[in-house]
């Protein structure tokens, strides 16, 4: 695992009451598609789907590991890392897909490709950011547009949540 050190952009959420209406309500609405989604396919919610402070996690719960975020950024919330390649996105709520760990392949292959080449800007596999200033995890993101469909999104993400490693995708 790499640790969040050096030229990755590093991204600090405040708390998610902080951030503007409009973003909350597309967060906590994408989260609540995916936990009901989660929930649907007999998986345990709870252990798959996170709320956290300033963010929602998409859990693997074999190995509890993050497999995606649901993160907003809004200037001037949160905080990001001094780096030479800091995370200078617009306003928004963004996906993070995660960029490496026991899964990063298995997204990769299962369904980040598809989202890279509707957002290549933002997908762009050569950008990561990490989720605090030393948190080993790094991901890769985009943003959600104004037209998204979040279902599509949904489903994605539910479906980071029922990773195996034994399985074929």
């Amino acid at each position: 695992m790499h640790n969040c050190v050096g030229d990755v952009s590093r991204y600090q959420t405040k708390r998610i009451e902080r951030y503007g209406a409009e973003l909350r309500r597309q967060a906590e609405g994408l989260f609540g598609l995916v936990s009901g989604l989660v929930r649907a396919r007999g998986a345990d919610v709870d252990h798959c789907c996170r709320r956290f402070p300033g963010s929602f996690s998409i859990v693997v719960p074999e190995q509890g590991e993050t497999s995606a975020k649901i993160v907003m950024y809004e200037r001037p919330h949160g905080k990001r890392g001094q780096s030479r390649t800091a995370w200078d996105v617009e306003d928004g709520v963004y996906i993070w897909v995660r960029a490496e760990g026991t899964y990063e392949k298995l997204i990769q292959e299962a369904g980040f490709a598809g989202f890279q080449s509707r957002y290549p800007r933002d997908a762009d596999r050569r950008r990561e950011v990490c989720v605090a200033p030393n948190d080993p995890q790094h991901f890769y993101y985009f943003r959600i547009t104004a037209d998204e469909k979040l279902a599509r999104l949904a489903d994605f993400l539910a479906f980071c949540s029922t990773l195996r490693r034994d399985t074929q995708y």
